[in-house]
């Protein structure tokens, strides 16, 4: 136990290692009433004992050990960074100007900046020299920036069990036994100097045997022992600069506790002191702490300015203020100091009870910080009274040190926001306790608090009345006056200080910020006044009717035209703990206020109890609403009378109203209208009549759950702007804008189901409930819950309020009033971690994931460590939520097979303090699942288009097999019909080609006789005169005359010659018809096309000429003289050439005899080379081809000319001639009313 006490200041050697959602929370209070709050195992702290602690810039606290590194959000102590082995880590350092967190285990050092780090290996440099077993039992940096870091082995007898290595921008110096003079490192001090002082648990690190210092100076390493003339070993060196004393000469001090022994007997200690150059050894403590008594701390105290060394005695020693425990240094020597003996006796701040039998083993200071002054700790030396008397704080105030507090006080860390310490039980958060409760002894005017009339001001003083009178079944007057709360103090305010009554009622304050205060013998006017000190000056004025009466009023209403009126609203004879009060309303006129009669019926106002209510309608109009009764119990059920003020006289409302002839109880005034509650039921005043909305549903309110709203007895009126709250009795709140309706329960954040006694202040929008689990404020719809400090009452208060300078008002009956202070600080929400699937992401969360990791928790937290359950939050996930779900404690949000796709998770919170923090939020995409990737889909694509292969070749195969069987057994039967049909097809097919041949041949015919005619009758003609000519011959030839002769037959030579052409000429046309008249081998022949069409046009113009004597037309003749041989089959081509222009001297013929305007007929053939290609075109001026048959002109059979003059294969045959025999194209064009051209192209 006394081992474990020495050195808890300086060795803490163990780590949190699971991540665990945390259960509870648990809340204490000090003697001083400072607020601790603990965690322990329950709450997933594996262990007690911690080694580092730090909180980053970020909120995180990281927690480190040697069974390694969590982290902490404030609900669950994390394994984060588990990737690269984060939580194996076992000493930190954080660097927190630069926001750099170095972490070292023997094997791993990282660097955390941010989310980015870097991981060092033995690969990377990283090593510290050690045994196998060894731990990092130091991590320090120096001013310099260096990272040093220290193992040792415990309890082991081994030289060099642990090393030392340096960190110094991004490489690593590692010190072996050669370079480094100790056997491990276990502390680090810098000095003024710039030196550095490393300490040693020794070779023998259970009984510190070799735990000698070195100094590093110079880069170089001084081993201070006996060789230096130091025997001192054991040195304490707490981590942090709390601990550690430099005097106001600069000189460093260090207690040296010496050497464990099996007899228990201390050796080698003593203290050291370095000022820059030597060390200066003080032996003569061994003499004057004597035995059993050892040094801990030299401390230098800067409000007492003198050096202090503190010590311990291994048994413990009971507290008598004559305790040697505490030394002076005075003239260069120690000697006893008498800081106990003023300290004497101790006692328990709260109970006042001495602790005579408190026993302690040691005493050290600690340094002034942000959460605590200059402090003497005297630890508690008995762990199994740790409860009953914790460690005892003092503080030097008035020359003296006093009590400060009670609490375990370990070596603690600074947190943004608390003090966190690790101790036996846990982790402990301390933090500054600003709050307090008062009583009559602070100035209250009463204790009694069950229902107050509570009032904050637009300048945030609260006004506190302890009479009520809202419901009569709670109603009471209590003659003592009110409260004043200015944010430090509460005051007094009665009859002595202006107030016309002290028995007084809720404030109001109007639009010009007077304070009306309705009392029993009228109104009191007060304007409030701030002095140059700050403080708030009460100027009153009491308001007299117009004949100087008292009245008795309770509530006041300001108009929207800024009248004042007031009234008494209950109406009854004297009861115990009640006053008389008769009938009063009235309106203020200058600075009286005049009296209004009863507007109701003289039966109403002749009731003994009456309840009376005024309120002003979204027209102007005032109404009176009233309930009368003889007996009090008809109170609650009797109907309600209502009145109305229309700015000139009283009357009953009309009957088309529809007023529900029941008891009616205001809820607010919307600008919908006014809102009223019956039993069961929920109306609405639009402006022209009450309107049932108790079973109506849409899509933003469902009104039916108001049918279990709570009327009866108790207050409804609760409207704060535009929201309307309405209680349903234990079950929870209904928050109503005129639009929207919402219940919420104890899962939206209500702190209990049940809640009473509400508080409106109009001026900062929010509305304050009380419950048995404390008080609860709301904006709007924003919750926040100020849970009760059980440590100084159990039970919740009886009402609550807040003021305007961060204090919640808590008021307990028979106790007094708690100031409770709230901190105005926002806390960060931040996404702490993500789990998909099975893998949790601390650090680097992954933008992008797999369909099979599509189930998502989502861990997050306001990092606010004091009061975590008190946070709300909201969270949206974009790409599946339709918004933000409703606020709720709840610290993770889970989505479960989510669809592939973009998403970004977003949260945000209400911290307890009622801030608003920032918004966290992660984006990322769920990869579609390979069944709906693009690769998948053209997987898809094929079998389908493989299955639809398959399925129509077995259909087609069922088809064929049916097929089959039908034709084999009909095949037989029209086997030779259809081979008849067959042979007379063919038959017909031969005889129509034939036909159409022939038909070309038969239009070639009277063309071919005309030009065999010619030469013929050229032949006819010369051979008559070559007769004539040879007669002439002989007769010449008889005469002798020779030269006549010679002349004559050179006459006939020349018309032989002709004979001979023309002859040729007449073969040559035969020949021709002879060739069209054959068909086509299939050979293909060099042609001159210029000839061909030549040839065929002459042929055809005259066989048009010889079927019709009236025929003309003009034929032209446009032939490329540089047109090459084309390789063809002439007859076929002819046969093509003579259809197309047949049919042009057809369409010009036909349209000749058709047009009555003057027409020219014409045709012209054209020919050109294209390339490799040559082109023909026959071209004609006549009527054209309609174009809805164009297309059909090439088909077989088709024809325009009337029956007998055609039989449609002309231009079908042409096609295919072309086309397929040839290998070219055969193409129209045609306007109607223009004409049409032919155009063949044909490769060369």
């Amino acid at each position: 136990m006394m081992k474990r006490q020495v050195f808890c200041f300086f060795l803490a050697v163990c780590l949190l290692t699971s991540a665990t959602e945390l259960l509870s929370q648990e809340k204490l209070r000090t003697e001083a009433n400072a607020n601790l709050v603990r965690y322990t195992s329950k709450d997933g702290l594996p262990t007690t004992n911690v080694a580092k602690i730090a909180q980053t810039k970020d909120g995180f606290i990281w927690i480190s050990g040697i069974e390694g590194t969590t982290r902490f959000n404030g609900y669950e102590f994390e394994e984060a960074g588990a990737e690269i082995d984060l939580p194996r880590m076992q000493n930190l350092y954080y660097d927190s100007i630069n926001d750099i967190l170095y972490l070292a285990s023997p094997k791993k050092f990282i660097v955390i900046r941010g989310n980015d780090y870097k991981v060092y290996t033995e690969k990377e440099g990283y090593k510290i020299n050690g045994l196998d077993g060894q731990m990092i039992g130091m991590m320090e940096a120096d001013s310099k920036g260096r990272i040093w870091i220290g193992s040792w082995t415990p309890w082991v007898d081994k030289k060099c069990n642990g090393g030392l290595t340096k960190f110094e921008d991004g490489n690593f110096t590692v010190y072996d036994s050669t370079s480094f003079p100790l056997d491990n490192a276990t502390g680090m001090l810098e000095t003024p100097y710039g030196d550095l002082i490393f300490n040693s648990f020794g070779h023998n690190t259970q009984s510190r045997e070799g735990s000698y210092i070195a100094l590093y100076k110079n880069e170089k390493f001084l081993k201070m022992d006996e060789s230096e003339g130091i025997n001192l070993q054991g040195a304490i060196i707490f981590p942090g600069n709390e601990f550690n004393a430099v005097d106001r000469e600069g000189n460093i001090w260090l207690a040296f506790a010496g050497l464990n022994t099996s007899s228990n007997y201390q050796t080698n200690y003593g203290v050291l002191m370095y000022d820059g150059t030597t060390f200066h050894q003080f032996k003569e403590l061994s003499t004057i702490l004597g035995s059993g008594r050892y040094p801990v701390q030299v401390f230098y105290s800067k409000s007492m300015d003198k050096l202090l060394l503190t010590t311990l005695k291994l048994d413990g020693e009971t507290f008598d203020g004559n305790n040697k425990t505490i030394y002076e240094f005075v003239n260069g020597k120690w000697k006893p100091s008498d800081i106990l003996e003023h300290m004497y006796p101790l006692k328990n701040l709260k109970s006042g009870n001495h602790l005579n039998d408190f026993r302690f083993f040691a005493a050290y200071f600690i340094s002034a910080n942000r959460f605590f002054p200059e402090l003497l700790v005297l630890p508690s030396a008995n762990e199994t009274q740790s409860s009953q008397y914790p460690d005892q704080l003092f503080s030097y105030k008035g020359n003296r040190w006093e009590k400060y507090d009670a609490l375990v006080m370990g070596n603690g860390y600074e947190l943004q926001k608390g003090f966190i310490m690790p101790t036996s039980k846990g982790l402990e958060i301390y933090y500054p306790n600003y709050s307090r409760m008062l009583t009559v002894d602070d100035g209250l005017v009463s204790n009694q608090s069950f229902i107050l009339e509570l009032f904050t001001d637009r300048n945030g003083l609260v006004w506190i009345s302890h009479s009520y009178t809202e419901l009569p079944t709670y109603a009471r007057t209590v003659d003592v006056g009110m409260n004043i709360w200015d944010g430090k103090k509460v005051r007094a305010f009665t009859e002595k200080d202006g107030l016309a009554s002290n028995i007084s009622f809720q404030p109001f304050q109007d639009s010009r910020e007077r304070i009306w205060i309705p009392t029993s013998k009228g109104l009191t006017m007060i304007r409030e006044i701030t002095n140059i000190e700050g403080e708030q000056i009460l100027k009153t004025n009491n308001i007299k009717d117009k004949d100087g009466n008292p009245y008795n009023v309770s509530s006041v209403l300001e108009t929207k035209s800024g009248e004042i009126y007031a009234w008494q609203n209950y109406i009854r004879p004297a009861e115990p703990n009640l006053v008389t009060a008769n009938y009063f309303l009235g309106k203020l006129d200058g600075d009286r206020i005049s009296g209004i009669p009863s507007p109701f019926s003289a039966s109403e106002n002749a009731k003994k109890y009456r309840l009376i209510d005024l309120r002003e309608d979204n027209d102007g109009r005032l109404w009176l609403l009233g309930i009368f009764c003889d007996d009090l119990k008809e109170i609650t059920s009797a109907a309600t009378k209502i009145m109305v003020y229309d700015g000139h006289v009283w009357k009953s409302p009309p009957a088309n109203w529809n007023i529900p002839a029941e008891q009616l109880h205001y809820v607010g005034n919307l600008k919908s209208g006014m809102y009223f509650l019956t039993v069961g039921g929920f109306f609405v005043f639009n402006g022209e009549k009450f309107v049932n909305l108790s079973d109506s549903t849409n899509k933003n309110a469902d009104f039916r759950i108001l049918k279990g709203a709570s009327v009866t007895g108790t207050m409804t009126n609760i409207q704060v702007g535009d929201h309307l709250y309405i209680r349903l009795r234990n079950r929870g709140l209904v928050i109503f804008d005129g639009t929207n309706l919402d219940f919420y329960t104890k899962k939206e954040g209500l702190p209990a189901a049940n809640i009473s006694n509400p508080v409106t202040d109009q001026f900062r929008g929010n509305v304050y409930f009380s419950s048995s689990s404390g008080a609860l404020r709301i904006n709007g719809t924003k919750f926040q819950t100020f849970f009760n400090d059980e440590s100084i009452v159990s039970g919740g208060p009886g009402s609550s309020v807040m003021d305007g300078f961060g204090n919640m008002l808590e008021f307990y009956d028979g106790i007094g009033m708690y100031v409770n202070h709230i901190e105005e600080v926002s806390f960060p929400v931040v996404l702490s971690s993500v789990s998909i699937e099975d893998q949790s992401y601390f650090m680097k969360l992954p933008e992008e994931v797999a369909y099979s990791q599509n189930s998502f928790v989502f861990n997050y937290a306001a990092l606010n460590y004091r009061e975590p359950r008190q946070t709300t939050y909201e969270h949206f996930l974009e790409g599946y939520d339709k918004g933000w779900s409703r606020p709720g404690n709840i610290t993770f949000a889970e989505y479960q097979n989510l669809p592939f796709g973009n998403y970004i998770f977003r949260v945000r919170g209400v911290t307890s303090n009622g801030i608003k923090t920032n918004e966290a939020s992660w984006s990322f995409m769920i990869h579609p699942p390979f069944w709906r990737t693009w690769w998948a889909y053209v997987i898809y694509g094929v079998i389908i288009i493989l299955g639809i292969f398959l399925v129509d070749r077995m259909q087609r195969r069922r088809l064929l097999a049916k097929e089959r069987k039908l034709i084999s057994e009909s095949e037989l039967a029209h086997a030779k019909e259809i081979e008849k049909a067959y042979t007379k097809l063919k038959s017909t097919q031969k005889q129509l080609i034939q036909s159409e041949k022939m038909a070309s041949l038969g239009e070639l015919t009277a063309g071919i006789a005309h030009e065999i005619q010619n030469p013929l009758n050229f032949v006819n003609n010369f051979s008559e005169v070559n007769i004539e000519l040879i007669g002439e011959i002989k007769e010449e030839a008889t005469k002798g005359n020779m030269k006549e002769v010679i002349a004559i037959a050179d006459d006939m030579l020349v018309n032989e010659e002709k004979i001979h052409y023309h002859g040729k000429r007449a073969d040559g046309i035969v020949k021709s018809m002879l060739q069209h008249s054959r068909s086509s081998n299939g050979e293909k022949t060099p042609v001159n096309l210029n000839t061909l069409a030549d040839e065929y046009l002459r042929m055809s113009f005259h066989g048009m000429r010889a079927k019709d004597k009236s025929f003309h037309a003009a034929y032209k003749m446009d032939f490329d003289e540089k047109l090459p041989m084309v390789r063809i089959m002439p007859q076929d081509i002819g046969r093509v050439l003579l259809n197309l222009i047949n049919n042009a001297f057809y369409a010009v013929s036909k349209k000749a005899k058709e047009s009555e305007e003057p027409y020219n007929p014409s045709v012209t053939i054209t020919t050109k080379t294209l390339g490799n290609r040559v082109e023909i075109s026959v071209k004609d001026n006549g009527d054209g081809i309609p174009e809805e048959i164009r297309e059909k002109i090439f088909q077989p059979f088709f024809t325009t000319k009337p029956a007998g003059e055609g039989t449609g294969l002309g231009l079908s045959l042409s096609y295919d001639i072309i086309t397929k025999g040839h290998g070219g194209e055969l193409k129209v064009a045609s306007k109607e009313g223009k004409g049409t051209e032919f155009i063949i192209v044909i490769p060369e």
